[in-house]
């Protein structure tokens, strides 16, 4: 992935919402949407972009009361530097594994 395409990924203002409450905590769609107001339909196409970006990942699938399981996220970023020197964007990304992922363009 490009640094750019990263960039418009985690500089989205609903993508950014998203991953502050996971940092928190651990939550299921529906909580992501009570917690952040954020458009049901909006928080479930962050989640398969932020998912497939390696942003966040599934924490578990627990039962409900009901009997279903649950999909259940929680963030994979401790923090995210963005440089860019007039030529080139570079972005990194420290995983709370400890894993530095680093992005050009």
């Amino acid at each position: 992935m490009k640094a750019s395409e990263l960039l418009e990924i985690i500089g989205d203002k609903y993508s950014a919402e998203i991953l502050r409450v996971l940092h928190r905590r651990e939550l299921n769609a529906i909580d992501i949407i009570r917690n952040t107001k954020i458009p049901p339909g909006v928080v479930y196409r962050k989640i398969h972009t932020l998912k497939n970006a390696g942003l966040i990942e599934i924490a578990g699938r627990p039962l409900t009361s009901a009997n279903k399981r649950i999909w259940v996220f929680k963030s994979t970023i401790k923090a995210s530097h963005i440089y860019y020197d007039g030529a080139k964007l570079k972005i990194t990304i420290e995983k709370i594994s400890g894993q530095k992922l680093s992005f050009e363009d």
